[in-house]
């Protein structure tokens, strides 16, 4: 099926994204992105009515600035939703916060640790795991299970790997396994058995020994890992039996975030491109889209609501204070 693109529009926040890789994140009511380049660091709250009234100048109305209280660079912000209740998780040079989805509540946090010789600390990538947890890891290559409700909550470290920086993280519900990349290419697959088991079942190399970006996985006959790379290199891997399936080059060069959708992967690039591919049962894999934000470099995408077998892209743009909005589209 062929999509039929009607527009691509663009609503000014008055800000802009200011991270390379991964920097949009939605709930059902609000876009998050994260901006360091102020004296604090940020997270953008952005209200989705903005979508609606493009014709407004006053587009401040619709922007919320949560300031971080640091002054330590923000790394990611990942909205997750356990057991219907979303929440902001913030990775940060200088811990792991997790908030009320407004940002006015601080519900828990991991401070920073002291380490052993001069690489500062930070959280780089976060995942909801079930319905229940949230998996964080570092740039010392540690993965945290950070799980509980209201007051109550807890982290407990699951896995280490000493000197591996991980660079990205994703979850499959389908297999119940945990994703992480490294920043020699290396995926490592984890089965989290109980709170005080987590098992590496699986380890993917990657043939370029470039930083593994972003992942996602596609759950359909078979559960479908994919990895992105700098190099704008996808590999497809099959969770069944961490096979590989297929590599192929998505963009130019580098692959700043993937999503997953139905049966199809959606990838954009600093190559301005935002791109979605569609498996069929064979796991053949095709373009069935493929739009070109000119002179935009897209940092993130994300899925707005579905009206009438319809879909808008909502997608978010380095150094640039424009969401871009792909409407009507057909996957």
């Amino acid at each position: 099926m062929e999509n039929n693109i009607t527009n691509i529009r663009y609503i000014n926040t008055e800000t802009s994204p200011s991270h390379l890789v991964n920097n949009l994140t939605t709930s059902d009511k609000f876009i998050y992105f994260i901006h360091n380049s102020e004296t604090l660091p940020r997270i953008m709250v952005v209200d989705k009515n903005i979508l609606k009234d493009s014709d407004s100048e006053n587009y401040s109305k619709y922007v919320n600035k949560f300031n971080s209280n640091e002054t330590n660079e923000m790394l990611v912000v990942k909205c997750v939703n356990l057991k219907g209740t979303y929440y902001m998780a913030v990775g940060l040079y200088g811990g792991f916060k997790l908030l009320s989805i407004d940002g006015s509540r601080l519900l828990f946090q991991i401070p920073t640790k002291v380490k052993t010789n001069d690489k500062p600390y930070a959280f780089t990538a976060i995942t909801e795991y079930g319905d229940s947890s949230i998996i964080s890891v570092d740039n010392y290559g540690q993965l945290f299970n950070i799980s509980g409700s209201g007051v109550n909550w807890r982290s407990k470290l699951i896995y280490s790997k000493d000197g591996g920086t991980c660079t990205a993280v994703c979850s499959s519900p389908g297999t119940q396994h945990i994703c992480v990349g490294y920043e020699n290419g290396e995926v490592f697959i984890f089965k989290h058995i109980n709170e005080a088991q987590t098992e590496v079942v699986a380890k993917l190399d990657s043939l370029t020994y470039l930083p593994c970006l972003s992942m996602a996985v596609m759950e359909s006959e078979i559960n479908i890992l994919a990895c992105c790379y700098l190099n704008g290199e996808v590999m497809l891997h099959n969770l069944s039996d961490f096979q590989l399936l297929s590599s192929f080059g998505a963009h130019i060069r580098m692959i700043t975030n993937i999503i997953a959708y139905k049966d199809c992967f959606i990838t954009c690039g600093d190559d301005c491109f935002v791109n979605i591919w569609k498996i069929d049962n064979q796991n053949n894999l095709k373009v069935i889209g493929n739009y070109e934000l000119s002179d935009k470099m897209p940092i993130g995408v994300a899925i707005n609501n579905e009206n009438n077998g319809k879909v808008d892209l909502i997608v978010t743009m380095f150094d640039n204070t424009v969401l871009g909005l792909i409407e009507n589209l057909i996957i």
